[in-house]
């Protein structure tokens, strides 16, 4: 790797943490808005969803646009603007919170689609898996960080005093988002061109009709169906698995809360061997024109994320009694889900015509984002009628259909858009 490709991950990689921070501020200090009395948690949750509902906006015409202007301009101006609307947010009242935050969520939307843009304009396919999984480990480290800074900032404060948190992560990502800009390059110099793409040279084609070319490719409903299972899982672990361990495992918030924690710490790990074990595979077997070699990874991550699901739903009974066990599945659950959502975020960038690769990905997120929305509500009507487990045996229900999917597509063209003229 050379110096300007490490430095340009590094950008990446401290400023998207920032994006998640400015991302999961508000939720740092809910409980410290909650206790004052300025919110009720009805109307923290109207703004989570005001979140929610712009993220999903953003992310998706961010995607469209990043194949169309500077990727390094957007990354910059959407850390900027993040930061900016939490200054603002710490120096408003509650009537604003809601549009505040909803700006905020469009505003997150550039992060993610100009990353990975970024990411297929400098790294090679020997590398990129790599990069992209480790890159994708920010949003761990700052879910897992920023309690800790929150801990520490409002340490020894009063409740009234939440507001220098979103201060001090507004401040510091204005001024990161100068540093983006000045350090980060949407294209390799000649010199780069050795080290960031692979022997064989080809030939960009520029797409006239990119909705055409998306979604006439069947492969983008295999990825796309995918990426909507993983976040359905991942979304129903989040949001429920406490009360679902509780409720139906016997388990306690202490014992449950391990239970969450050690599914993020097998996350985290699964994300980046799922980019070195692609990364060997594409360079060991090669790319064909059928299939591709890091199916190889999905299909093994979602094959044992099904047997894990059914294991805790039907094996463990009892939390406290087979902690040890409790604790096995929940380390192979994190492993497996996260390591499948980052190989299918990556596939839908490295498997299109790299003019339409932003958009290709964003509508693969759009899909995901419909498994967040129905991790949600509708999750939890399902399980107030039937039970918590019946609801996650529709998780695994999912899962199957995307192993079979996959596995189906192993022999067919797996090619979003028209392919690069070799040269």
């Amino acid at each position: 790797m050379s110096l300007q490709q490490g430095m340009i991950f590094f950008s990446m990689y401290i400023g998207y943490t920032f994006y998640t921070l400015n991302r999961k501020s508000f939720t740092f200090v809910i409980p410290q808005i909650t206790a004052t009395g300025e919110v009720s948690p009805v109307d923290a949750g109207k703004v989570l969803s005001s979140f929610s509902l712009a993220y999903t906006v953003g992310k998706f015409v961010s995607g469209v646009f990043v194949d169309r202007l500077s990727p390094t301009l957007m990354f910059s101006f959407g850390l900027f603007s993040c930061g900016l609307i939490n200054l603002l947010f710490a120096a408003s009242s509650p009537d604003y919170f809601i549009v505040l935050w909803f700006l905020n969520g469009l505003c997150q939307g550039p992060g993610w689609p100009a990353c990975g843009k970024l990411m297929k304009s400098w790294y090679s396919s020997q590398k990129l898996g790599t990069m992209w999984s480790l890159l994708s480990t920010s949003m761990n480290v700052a879910a897992s960080v920023g309690p800790l800074l929150a801990s520490w900032c409002l340490h020894g404060r009063s409740d009234h005093e939440w507001r220098i948190l979103m201060q001090v992560f507004g401040f510091i990502s204005i001024l990161l988002s100068l540093f983006t800009f000045l350090t980060m390059s949407d294209q390799p110099g000649r010199e780069e061109q050795g080290t960031t793409k692979s022997s064989t040279r080809t030939h960009e084609i520029q797409v006239d009709n990119v909705w055409s070319a998306i979604l006439s490719s069947p492969y983008i409903y295999v990825l796309g169906t995918s990426y909507m299972s993983c976040l359905f899982v991942k979304g129903a672990l989040t949001d429920w698995g406490t009360t679902y361990l509780i409720q139906e495992k016997s388990g306690t918030i202490y014992s449950s809360g391990k239970i969450l924690a050690i599914i993020e710490l097998g996350g985290v790990t699964g994300r980046i061997l799922s980019g070195l074990i692609g990364d060997f595979l594409v360079s060991f077997l090669g790319k064909k024109a059928v299939g591709h070699p890091r199916h190889l990874v999905v299909i093994f991550s979602q094959f044992v994320l099904l047997f894990m699901l059914y294991g805790l739903r039907v094996w463990v009974t009892d939390v406290d009694e087979q902690q040890s066990l409790a604790l096995i599945i929940g380390f192979c659950i994190g492993f497996c889900l996260y390591g499948a959502i980052s190989t299918v975020g990556l596939l839908s960038v490295e498997n299109s015509t790299p003019s339409i690769s932003g958009t290709t990905h964003s509508v693969c997120a759009l899909l995901g984002n419909i498994g967040l929305v129905f991790s949600g509500y509708p999750f939890s009507y399902l399980a107030s009628q039937f039970s918590w487990g019946v609801g996650f045996q529709i998780s695994e229900y999912l899962i199957t259909l995307s192993l079979l999917s996959f596995i189906s597509f192993q022999w067919r063209n797996c090619y979003i858009g028209p392919k690069a003229k070799t040269i």
